[in-house]
């Protein structure tokens, strides 16, 4: 039972790493996703409600799969922009 136990726990261990590199990659491609967004909206110096309210979500969204930095700066700097519907 205890090596049938051992490959039980080793089988966990290879499902969580690759879970957490899953996750991983799935955080760097919202956030690249997320800076894309943020970048055009500051270029034309204004933003929408409606675009205001989908990045506050789109970011929340990556905040909590544990996304932050670069992004958190883009963020910041598109809350400051003119809203023009």
């Amino acid at each position: 039972h205890d090596h049938d136990k051992e490959e039980v726990d080793e089988h966990l261990k290879e499902l969580a790493l690759k879970h957490e590199k899953n996750l991983a990659r799935i955080i760097e491609s919202y956030k690249f996703r997320f800076i894309q967004l943020c970048k055009t909206h500051l270029r034309e110096n204004y933003i929408s409600e409606e675009d205001l309210a989908q990045i506050i979500t789109f970011y929340d969204l990556y905040h909590g799969l544990g996304g932050n930095g670069q992004a958190e700066d883009y963020y910041e700097q598109v809350k400051q922009l003119e809203i023009i519907d």
